[in-house]
């Protein structure tokens, strides 16, 4: 783990995230399927 510097509080204490860290959402874009959920544990265990 690292300490934060003072420039981090500032950045993840504002209202608005800043554009650099937003994502990029593309117009053509499809939905991805989204698989059968399972529990976590079922997850790690299978």
């Amino acid at each position: 783990m690292y300490e934060l510097t003072d420039d981090d509080v500032k950045a993840l204490s504002r209202d608005e995230t800043p554009d650099a860290w937003r994502a990029v959402q593309h117009d053509d874009a499809e939905p991805m399927a989204a698989p059968r959920l399972c529990s976590l544990f079922a997850c790690l265990v299978l």
